[in-house]
């Protein structure tokens, strides 16, 4: 029985605790959602509260806008009641002999506020008038007067400077000559028009005609075959051009002596083309000199354009 009792007892000491346990979590969960609450009412207010601050904020206060159609002034209904004011020392008996004269006064009173209502819209016009007459000023000032001086200050600088170019000096480059038949040609071509032709000589990229022996696949190749043209015409150089080998036999000026060598080849059951590329060589340059204005070195430069003088071109020497 005891044992029954004890046991029982426990049981119901578990229970207790369950109870308890259970009770205590209740209580926590209430507290729980009243806090939620209470931050989320917070959060509302701050937010409503900072709203509301940034709206004023935001929100400019207007003044009244200034029209040049003026209210009438305040002076005309504080004249009337200015009459009425007594000094403090004076009695209330003396009150009375002051409405008698308002009625001969009456007749009066109506000509001081028109007096007085014509002063205040003058008042606020004369700025007005002001600015009127400073725009009035500023568009006298803006007389064009002053772009014909400017149209002036060019003409006279043009002037100036077409007297430099008068005794201005130029030097043309007329083109770059490897026969010296052609060389001598062109310079008569250039005392015919009044200028002063020089020569120099130096290196220039002059387009060439070059007949080429090939193409080979190997270097080897076409150096056998540069032995055999060595014995029947001259050594020439073996040149790399797209991946193959050619044996170059020679290189003109003109495209007709290219030509013929070519011929000159296919004919010993060689097989060749010609390629024409610009080559950096040593010739002669020819120059013209002469003295005139801008206009005059442009008139030169087409004139010798029209010569066949292509790549003619002012230069400084």
């Amino acid at each position: 029985m005891k044992k029954e009792f004890f046991e029982e007892k426990e049981g119901l000491k578990d229970i207790l605790e369950e109870a308890e346990i259970l009770a205590e979590l209740k209580e926590e969960e209430r507290i729980r959602k009243k806090n939620a609450k209470l931050v989320a009412f917070a959060v509302i207010g701050i937010v409503v509260c900072g709203g509301i601050f940034f709206w004023a904020q935001r929100t400019p206060k207007e003044k009244p806008a200034i029209t040049d159609e003026a209210p009438p002034p305040k002076e005309e209904e504080v004249f009337p009641e200015a009459g009425k004011i007594k000094p403090p020392g004076e009695p209330a008996q003396e009150m009375k002999p002051l409405r008698e004269p308002q009625a001969s006064d009456e007749d009066a009173l109506p000509l001081e506020p028109k007096a007085e209502t014509a002063k205040p819209p003058v008042a606020p016009g004369k700025p007005v008038e002001k600015a009127e007459k400073k725009v009035a000023v500023e568009k006298k000032a803006e007389t064009p007067a002053a772009p014909e001086k400017q149209k002036e200050g060019p003409k006279k600088e043009t002037k100036k400077e077409a007297k430099k170019e008068e005794t201005r000096a130029f030097n043309i480059r007329v083109g770059a000559f490897v026969l010296p038949d052609e060389l001598k040609q062109a310079s008569d071509k250039v005392k015919a028009l009044g200028l002063l032709p020089s020569t120099k000589r130096e290196k220039n990229k002059i387009g060439m005609h070059k007949v080429l022996v090939g193409p080979y696949s190997t270097k080897g190749a076409a150096e056998k075959v540069q032995g055999q043209l060595q014995a029947k015409l001259k050594k020439g150089p073996v040149v790399e051009n797209g991946g193959k080998f050619y044996v170059q036999i020679g290189a003109f000026y003109k495209k007709d002596g290219a030509i013929e060598m070519k011929e000159q080849v296919e004919k010993m059951d060689f097989p060749a083309m010609p390629l024409f590329e610009p080559t950096e060589i040593l010739c002669d340059t020819l120059y013209a000199s002469g003295k005139g204005t801008r206009s005059e070195v442009e008139k030169t430069l087409n004139l010798l354009k029209g010569k066949g003088f292509d790549a003619a071109e002012t230069v400084s020497r």
